[in-house]
């Protein structure tokens, strides 16, 4: 039988939805997950107000802290008990709202009163962990648990796509490196981002020397305005050209 959640079960108040679209600002801004990372535990520690925070991500055989707010530098997460390993074993999210009531729980004598400690999976392998805790005076709710799922969520595609954006960074580097053709990658301001071995070559420079230049630093006058003119009409048209 399906479950109906009703619309209140699935909102998240105007401090968590600050903390989601923060970190998706973030996510879409940028390539570089350890500003995705900073975000999250930013936005959970300064503005949900948990007593920590952390984002840890499996190093070989250990799961080691690579942003953290209220952890103390270099901690490593033991998986062999608590929350982190009980995640771990089974690759789902846990919540304990009372750890006096979880006789798994292992960081009592911290003083925390409640804990989310939720996977980081890319490709269905979890990757990392969110966990979350907080003390007595501010428990952790199932919108708290809602907020942890989705930014961990959104963690795993950033690890996912820069994973991709790296292995298609290879790829065109090997293209360019042995292609027998003249390609280049040029900005809307007709500046080189990237081009063949074989055209820095021919311009008796490195493919790392091209980046940067213009067809005027490159050409005669007459020819540098035929191609940017080429190239003007095609930003223009948003259509192919061929000459």
């Amino acid at each position: 039988m399906k479950t109906v959640r009703s619309s209140s079960d699935l909102s998240l108040d105007s401090s968590r939805l600050e903390v989601l679209f923060k970190v998706l600002q973030a996510a879409h801004a940028s390539l570089v997950p350890e500003q995705v990372y900073a975000q999250v535990v930013h936005g959970l520690g300064e503005l949900v107000g948990c007593a920590f925070a952390s984002v840890t991500l499996k190093c070989e055989d250990r799961f080691e802290v690579v942003a953290q707010v209220g952890w103390p530098e270099g901690a490593v997460l033991d998986l062999g008990k608590g929350l982190p390993g009980r995640a771990v074993r089974t690759g789902l999210p846990q919540f304990v709202p009372d750890v006096r009531a979880d006789a798994d729980y292992a960081s009592a004598d911290a003083g925390i009163a409640s804990e989310i400690c939720v996977p980081i999976a890319v490709s269905g392998e979890v990757v990392g962990l969110l966990d979350i805790g907080s003390m007595a005076d501010r428990p952790l709710t199932e919108q708290d648990f809602r907020l942890a799922q989705a930014l961990a969520a959104e963690v795993g595609r950033v690890l996912r796509d820069a994973g991709l954006y790296q292995k298609h960074q290879v790829m065109l580097q090997t293209l360019l490196q042995t292609t027998p053709d003249i390609i280049t990658f040029k900005d809307r301001n007709h500046r080189l981002l990237a081009c063949s071995r074989v055209e820095s070559e021919l311009a008796g420079l490195t493919m790392e020397e091209m980046v940067g230049l213009t067809d005027f630093d490159l050409f005669p006058l007459e020819q540098a305005e035929c191609f940017q003119a080429e190239e003007i009409e095609v930003m223009r048209t948003g259509q192919s050209l061929t000459v």
